[in-house]
């Protein structure tokens, strides 16, 4: 089971996503956050395997966040999502660290499971 904490200024979005990881049996969130200063935050008391997180949010964008858990948290891989598909995104993303960049249309279980076993298979 991959502790994870999900990231992502739209509450409905996030309650979606928590329920199908968890349903997966292969999840369990143990935490979220409408931004990056609350993951920070978060990320000060726990150590989660994967941190979820979106590209567009308030204060620090998801590219910003994952490079400082890739730089504070080196044991927890991030996979970045958008409701934008492009690929420049793909690029920044692991530029910064991140395990795999997913479009949130593509997001599904085994979309995050293939990305984490890539990273496990490095």
């Amino acid at each position: 089971m991959y502790r994870t904490v999900l990231v992502d200024d739209d509450p409905a979005f996030r309650d979606w996503l928590r329920l199908l990881l968890e349903r997966s049996g292969h999840f369990v969130v143990c935490g979220e956050a409408g931004n990056g200063a609350e993951c920070i935050a978060f990320l000060n008391h726990e150590t989660p395997d994967v941190v979820v997180l979106d590209v567009y949010m308030p204060g620090c964008d998801g590219l910003e966040l994952a490079q400082y858990i890739r730089t504070r948290c080196p044991r927890t891989m991030t996979i970045v999502m958008s409701s934008h598909s492009e690929r420049v995104y793909s690029r920044l993303a692991r530029q910064e660290g991140a395990a795999a960049f997913i479009p949130k249309a593509d997001l599904s279980v085994d979309a995050l499971l293939e990305a984490l076993q890539g990273v496990s298979a490095q």
